[in-house]
């Protein structure tokens, strides 16, 4: 009978254990890609320049659905491949990504900024360089494709609040990819809101 009780009680021990070694936002599927400088480890420190804007929420990621994972920043949503390797991020991206296919490279970044999106989505083209190829702005958010020589840089970008959270995609126009790089655009761009 003690020898049940023990077993039981060691038993009880060790999954309280295991669940504190958990990480915080462990979701235990282990899909969503993930970098030593993890986007949910940063600390919340107030700045006061408009390229280094505190998280106002720590993003999150979920779960792949249909060959996407799921992110969320200050209340914006981003989709993004789940088969892309996940790389360290710097300045102020949240998650920085590559396809090993296809050579393509991803970031989701977050900064202060402000203006019209019309302006902010040529700026954006203008200090790309390049033939714009597709532009569309609304009230809080602009979408921009340039073309550089055999380079293809695509951005969408949300307005929330004083803050800019976009991703950032860009491709070889060379590669026999492309096309599939096309159709993630167009499936990121309609789910990041």
């Amino acid at each position: 009978m003690i020898f049940i009780i023990v077993a039981l009680l060691i038993a009880i021990v060790s999954v309280i254990i295991g669940y504190n070694m958990m990480a915080p936002n462990d979701n235990g599927l282990g899909t969503a890609p993930t970098s030593t400088n993890s986007p949910a480890s940063a600390t919340n420190t107030p700045t006061d320049t408009a390229n280094n804007v505190s998280s106002t929420s720590s993003p999150s990621n979920s779960a792949s659905k249909n060959g996407y994972s799921k992110m969320t920043i200050s209340g914006v949503t981003c989709v993004y491949p789940s088969t892309f390797n996940s790389n360290p991020t710097a300045g102020n991206q949240k998650l920085n990504l590559t396809d090993a296919l296809g050579g393509a490279t991803m970031t989701v970044s977050q900064e202060g900024k402000s203006g019209a999106p019309s302006d902010l989505m040529r700026d954006y083209a203008r200090q790309t360089g390049g033939e714009v190829s597709y532009s569309r702005a609304g009230d809080d958010w602009y979408a921009v494709t340039v073309t550089t020589d055999d380079t293809v840089y695509h951005r969408k970008c949300v307005l929330k609040n004083g803050i800019a959270v976009y991703y950032d995609f860009s491709y070889s126009s060379m590669t026999s990819t492309a096309q599939k790089y096309t159709e993630y655009i167009d499936y990121m761009d309609s789910n990041f809101k």
